[in-house]
């Protein structure tokens, strides 16, 4: 989503060869897809799904879709079609594949994706509830309506009190809201802006045709990210903006404020984009590539390692939020981290911050006064913050523990979530 400069672009290239790596090779894929009698979906809650003749007809075209090799191009496969009234957004698949790698915008995380992940990641039977449609045309072209930015807000807002009050259990903490191709420092704001049991607001550009097809892509289905996982990312977001309002009060940073300010932005938002987009787009394509499998099936047996950097560098699992934002100037100005109390008791503590490999931002070479500066900025920023409850109530865990948490819950999130939209009636048909 964010305007990122052309540093980001040799990052880009690193995150699509590392994908290709982990998810399975497309030949095997192909192969395996010959034999479509397989797909079948083994959640236990769709057996609570009782549709009629019509609608589950609407079903078998998502995992007809779903069934149709995961193959990628490096040109666009997608193309936006219309907006149907507030409910739905209309696509035209028009290449050979579904995913691809091609960037709405140059020097930037917004690739293509497969519209698909969401609906993979979610089920079928969820995703059509939620507004999902797939058919073919007359001339055998796929035709996919997904539910505009309006429906999900009404679908979260409806379920939530119902997870609350009669399933007790944790509503829907993710919420996707009207955006475009946003400056970091307004993703930023725009990410605490939250209301009601929200923890995480992030832009969605429904309005933009060029990169309303990453945004479907890989931003859906963050619906599934826990409370735990958001709590940890609000709590560094407004950690991060805390240090950005001393360093633009700071006496004495001079020029340096600034470019400090816009790295932590950028980097911050980065962490955000991939936090939210990178799990769905794992979720999504291994699911496919599974014949959509329940989570509990060893087919998802690596997720937590592969997702380690992107979902621990948004929630920082094994650091309080003070602990990640200064870990993350550490690394940005080449500090040493033996100058801040909180880190004299442990070793590498950056190293394990910044994860394997991901050298994303931007480091800078500081005068010795301005540096000597920034040092007792974040001391005195450590101490104002060391009693704050999250700072005292935080749970360390490991980054690839996280993301085995995650998925060792979503069968039966997924089964929580069909629930309240049956009780909500969503079971119903959706306008379109």
């Amino acid at each position: 989503m964010q305007k990122l400069t052309a540093f980001c672009l040799q990052f880009i290239i690193f995150v699509a060869i590392a994908s290709m790596g982990t998810f399975a090779s497309s030949a095997a894929i192909s192969n395996a897809r010959k034999n479509t009698s397989q797909l079948s979906l083994e959640l236990d809650c769709i057996s609570e799904l009782k549709l009629k003749p019509e609608h589950a007809k609407e079903v078998a075209n998502l995992e007809a879709m779903l069934s149709e090799p995961v193959d990628f191009s490096a040109d666009a496969t997608v193309d936006f079609l219309t907006k149907m009234s507030t409910h739905s957004l209309v696509f035209v698949k028009f290449g050979e594949t579904w995913r691809s790698l091609h960037h709405a915008y140059p020097d930037s995380f917004t690739g293509q994706g497969d519209i698909r992940y969401a609906i993979a990641a979610l089920g079928p039977e969820l995703a059509w509830m939620i507004g999902f449609r797939a058919k073919r045309n007359i001339e055998g072209t796929w035709i996919v309506t997904v539910p505009s930015l309006e429906r999900w807000r009404k679908f979260i807002l409806a379920v939530n009190p119902i997870f609350k009050d009669k399933l007790k259990t944790e509503p829907i903490a993710y919420m996707p809201v009207p955006g475009a191709f946003e400056s970091a420092d307004k993703i930023l704001m725009l990410s605490l802006d939250v209301t009601g049991d929200t923890l995480l607001a992030f832009p969605f550009a429904e309005n933009d045709v060029r990169l309303v097809m990453h945004e479907v892509s890989f931003h859906l289905g963050a619906i599934l990210l826990n409370r735990n996982i958001l709590l940890r990312a609000y709590n560094i977001n407004l950690r991060t903006q805390q240090l950005i309002n001393e360093l633009e009060t700071g006496e004495g940073l001079g020029e340096f404020a600034q470019k400090i300010i816009e790295q932590l932005q950028r980097d911050r938002v980065v962490d955000l984009d991939f936090g939210t987009g990178n799990p769905t787009a794992e979720l999504g394509h291994t699911r496919m590539a599974s014949f959509l499998k329940p989570y509990s099936d060893p087919a998802y047996a690596l997720f937590g390692h592969n997702q380690r950097v992107f979902l621990g560098q948004m929630a920082c699992p094994e650091f309080t939020p003070t602990e990640a934002v200064v870990a993350r100037m550490i690394d940005m100005l080449t500090l040493n981290e033996k100058d801040f109390s909180i880190f004299q008791n442990r070793s590498s503590a950056v190293e394990t911050y910044r994860g394997p490999s991901m050298g994303l931002g931007l480091s800078f070479v500081l005068p010795l006064e301005i540096r000597d500066k920034i040092i007792v900025l974040l001391q005195r920023f450590i101490t104002e913050h060391s009693l704050d409850t999250d700072e005292v109530n935080v749970i360390r865990v490991d980054k690839m523990e996280l993301g085995n948490n995650l998925i060792s819950t979503l069968d039966a999130r997924i089964r929580d979530i069909t629930t309240a939209a049956i009780m909500a009636g969503f079971d119903k048909p959706t306008p379109r």
